[in-house]
């Protein structure tokens, strides 16, 4: 059987693909990325991808970031390309689990002549444990009936990234109900993100690993500073080092998290690093880090 692609190759225009990576890959940044390029026909991903032969647009069900991030990662992405700074993806911010509103999602994509959508991200989508077998099957069989071209996003804890352990967290019809499965890292400290592909269930391409330079560009300063462009540029998948954390204390490992995220509370911090949350309340009490009214921590100016 032949393959067709959304967006050769990350996304197959058939069944369900999962991006999987820990929260500092700029996966936030990929995800429009890819839903610029599939609805537009245009390189986002300079030097290694292929754009559909007939562009489709998007709809981007976003569980976590809210229409007004998602609107400046957008732009800036858009800017940074030279494209017209105007809407061009479906957006919805749904309050409901995907089980619940799969079919009458997937019955407006086909009324609207959706190319695929995007869920962002499986955690969220799913309401649900993540471990458990069955609400995992109940959540990829609402995938496979809508019939729609479907990218589900995945959080990975820093502690499965930093053994080397790929896939996504929790159940593993996660990582085996999908098409395809492409597992993310970061370049600690760089620009430099690489993604291979993990799982192929028969669209030819298992084995793959892409890589890109990202380069984000800011406006204003302090309270006022905002994404002005990003943009994207292949690189050598052997030149994106994991650098190993070993040796590095849970306190470097905290402000280094804080860093990458902005502020979280101690539960988010825990589920990053996987550490338990009574030794991460325990580091941020003691270490540079301050506690704000809102429960999150950020580092101490």
């Amino acid at each position: 059987m032949c393959i067709r692609d959304s967006n050769y190759p990350l996304w197959p225009a058939i069944g369900g693909t999962v991006l999987v990576a820990p929260s500092n890959s700029y996966k936030s940044f990929l995800v429009p990325a890819i839903a610029i390029q599939t609805s537009l026909g245009a390189e986002i991903l300079q030097g290694n991808t292929r754009l559909a032969t007939e562009p489709k647009p998007v709809w981007v069900l976003d569980w976590e970031a809210g229409s007004s991030a998602f609107a400046e990662r957008l732009y800036a992405i858009l800017k940074g390309a030279g494209l017209p700074l105007e809407p061009c993806i479906h957006y919805l911010h749904p309050t409901q689990p995907f089980v619940e509103i799969a079919d009458q999602i997937g019955e407006e994509a086909r009324r609207r002549g959706m190319g695929g959508l995007i869920l962002d991200s499986i955690s969220a989508a799913m309401g649900a444990s993540l471990n458990e077998d069955e609400p995992a099957n109940l959540f990829w069989d609402a995938v496979e009936r809508i019939d729609t071209p479907t990218l589900v996003t995945a959080h990975k804890n820093k502690q499965d990234a930093t053994r080397g352990k790929k896939g996504i967290f929790g159940s593993i019809m996660h990582t085996n109900r999908p098409r395809m499965v492409w597992d993310g890292y970061r370049e600690e400290n760089s620009k430099l993100v690489r993604w291979e592909c993990i799982n192929d269930n028969n669209t030819g391409h298992q084995g793959n690993t892409l890589a890109w330079r990202i380069d984000i560009t800011n406006t204003g300063e302090n309270e006022h500073r905002r994404l002005d462009t990003v943009t994207f540029t292949a690189v050598n998948p052997d030149d994106v080092r994991q650098a190993p954390d070993e040796g590095k204390t849970l306190t470097d490992r905290i402000a280094y998290c804080l860093g990458e995220n902005g502020p979280l509370t101690a539960g988010e911090i825990a589920l990053v690093l996987g550490h338990q949350k009574a030794s991460i309340n325990t580091t941020l009490n003691r270490g540079p880090f301050t506690k704000r009214e809102d429960t999150r921590w950020e580092l101490s100016t």
